[in-house]
């Protein structure tokens, strides 16, 4: 399981860029000038379905709503001609506190249809997964297994734990945060943020000798058992308290005590 997170893709100008309010509000264009008849209801369900992937993903930390119009959204999903190269784009708006308010996603079409490179339909969710994951605030990452990495991995359909851990990193720590100001909150040094997130999710990990120590069992023992042991401990430690001597035999131990003393 990887256990790396990828958050200092989320630094801007030294400092961690996101949202600092929710819902987001999301509007998805329609595509009836690209699409074939009835299509335009499942590639917006597929927007939806990638939203509630990420809302899932942070246990509802990022949230969204969907409206109607353009001008009530801060998140505006669009189906348009990309670079060829490109299966679809996402670009920020950002204020000089790093705080983002505006994200407009484009989803590629190439003469009038969803981008042939594609090949099914789970590769064009693989791209709407993608995308909302910019727009939430997340950078690329350098990790195959993750939704964010790039370029497209054809099979990947789903945000990893890497994209989960990075997400909720990502909207843990205070937005505008340097990666001195992280290290200064765990009480660590460090200059890469990813690093020190690593290392502060396994400080708290049992070592080996531990480990070892917890996995070894103890054998249960009875509390009946247990109970007439302690019964037969008491009966003879009362018998021993009433046992008699004979004058011969003190006389005996006396003597020896004082012979043993000259």
């Amino acid at each position: 399981m990887q256990s790396k997170t990828y958050v200092s893709q989320s630094l801007k100008n030294g400092r961690l860029m996101r949202w600092t309010y929710m819902p987001l509000k999301v509007y998805v264009a329609p595509m009836k000038f690209y699409s074939k008849q009835g299509e335009d209801y499942k590639y917006r369900q597929m927007v939806r379905r990638a939203c509630e992937e990420w809302q899932t993903a942070t246990k509802g930390r990022v949230s969204f709503s969907f409206v109607k119009t353009l001008l009530e959204s801060n998140v505006n999903v669009d189906w348009k001609r990309v670079e060829r190269k490109a299966l679809g784009h996402c670009y920020f708006s950002f204020d000089g506190a790093n705080r983002l308010y505006g994200a407009e996603v484009a989803i590629g079409l190439t003469d009038g249809y969803i981008h042939g490179d594609y090949g099914d339909e789970s590769e064009v969710y693989h791209t709407i997964l993608h995308e909302i994951g910019h727009a939430i605030g997340l950078g690329h990452s350098p990790y195959k297994t993750d939704i964010m990495y790039t370029p497209h991995q054809k099979g990947i359909h789903r945000v990893s734990e890497g994209d989960i851990l990075t997400v909720n990193w990502l909207y843990r720590l205070p937005q505008g945060a340097t990666v001195a100001d992280v290290a200064a909150q765990f009480s660590m040094g460090g200059s890469d943020i990813d690093e020190i997130i690593y290392r502060v999710m396994h400080r708290n990990q049992p070592s080996e000798f531990e480990k070892v120590k917890n996995n070894v069992k103890i054998p249960k023992r009875d509390l009946l058992d247990e109970q007439e042991n302690i019964a037969l401990l008491r009966k003879y430690h009362m018998a021993l308290q009433n046992v008699t001597l004979s004058d011969d035999m003190r006389k005996f131990f006396l003597k020896n005590k004082r012979d043993n003393l000259k």
